[in-house]
């Protein structure tokens, strides 16, 4: 069995806090950092230290979901920082997620999965949290839903 993890959150004040514990309204609602912890099979793809705008980077995952979907790469700079994250399908079960100079390859179906369903808990969250952008944040939960579980 695949072990997979895959949780978001939000820096404050230097402090990474899980969004399922965060409540209230964040410091500054047009620049939200935070981070995504990712791991498949022992491999961390994305890790704290790959901190940015959370809000942002979550739309370009699930734009690079789509575009792997649609059996295109994915080549994009995190939101505010010189980061480069590659997704590329080697096989039709393995993809292969760069980050920086990190490379892992990984099942794409399994990375498909935690990535698709970490996605929808965070806009999810948005929602909550920033009901006044609900449109952009349900745009965002609705293409992650087309990508396949």
């Amino acid at each position: 069995m695949t072990m997979t993890m895959i949780q978001t959150f939000f820096r404050i004040n230097n402090d990474f806090v899980p969004i399922e514990e965060f409540s209230g309204t964040l410091p500054d609602k047009n620049y939200i950092e935070g981070a995504i912890v990712c791991s498949i099979s022992g491999r961390d793809l994305f890790q704290l230290k790959h901190y940015d705008l959370i809000d942002q980077l979550w739309a370009y995952i699930v734009d690079g979901l789509g575009k792997l979907r649609d059996g295109k790469e994915y080549d994009v700079f995190f939101p505010d920082q010189p980061l480069r994250l590659r997704l590329k399908l080697i096989s039709p079960h393995c993809v292969e997620v760069s980050i920086g100079d990190e490379t892992n390859k990984v099942d794409y179906s399994v990375f498909r999965s935690a990535l698709k369903n970490g996605a929808l808990a965070f806009f999810a969250k948005m929602k909550e949290i920033y009901p006044d952008a609900k449109d952009t944040w349900r745009r965002y939960e609705m293409e992650a839903e087309m990508i396949p579980d």
